[in-house]
C-alpha cells in the first residue's frame, strides 16, 4: 500500500513539474522583433555614446544616441560616426525599407530608387541638417 502512494505522489511530482517547466515556443513573430546592438561609437570627451539598433531579420535600423541618461532616435540612420571634436554626430539615412521592397516588386529601375542622406546633429544644439541622395563621406581625421 505504501509503495502505491510514494508511486502515485512521484507521478503527480513529475506531472506537475511537466506543467510547469514547459516553456512557449520561439515562433517568427518573436524572431521578427528581435534587434542587434552594433558599431558602438563614444566621442573623444567621453559625454556621447552612440549605437545602431538593427533588427535581426528585415526592417528599417535606427541609431540611438546617449548621454547622462537621455536618449534620442534617429530612425533609419545607419554608421554613425562623431567628428573629431566631438561636436557632431554623422550618419548615413536610409529610404524607408518599406518604400525601397514595394519599389522594387514594381520593378523600378535602381538609378530610380530612392538614395540615401547624409545626416549631421550639432551636439550642442540638437539642430539636424541633412543632404539628400548621397554616395559617400569621409570625415577628417
Amino acid at each position: 500500500m505504501k509503495l502505491h502512494q510514494l508511486f502515485g505522489s512521484l507521478m503527480l511530482l513529475f506531472a506537475s513539474n511537466a506543467l510547469f517547466a514547459q516553456k512557449k515556443p520561439i515562433e517568427m513573430e518573436d524572431i521578427h522583433r528581435w534587434k542587434s546592438i552594433e558599431k558602438q561609437v563614444i566621442t573623444p570627451n567621453g559625454e556621447w555614446v552612440a549605437y545602431l539598433v538593427k533588427p535581426v531579420s528585415e526592417g528599417d535600423a535606427e541609431v540611438r544616441l546617449w548621454n547622462n541618461g537621455k536618449t534620442v532616435s534617429f530612425p533609419r540612420a545607419e554608421q554613425p560616426e562623431f567628428s573629431e571634436d566631438g561636436q557632431w554626430l554623422v550618419c548615413t539615412l536610409k529610404p524607408p525599407f518599406d518604400t525601397i521592397r514595394a519599389l522594387k516588386r514594381k520593378k523600378v529601375k535602381a538609378d530610380d530608387l530612392p538614395k540615401d542622406s547624409l545626416m549631421l546633429y550639432q551636439l550642442s544644439t540638437g539642430t539636424i541638417t541633412k543632404f539628400p541622395r548621397i554616395k559617400g563621406y569621409t570625415l577628417p581625421e
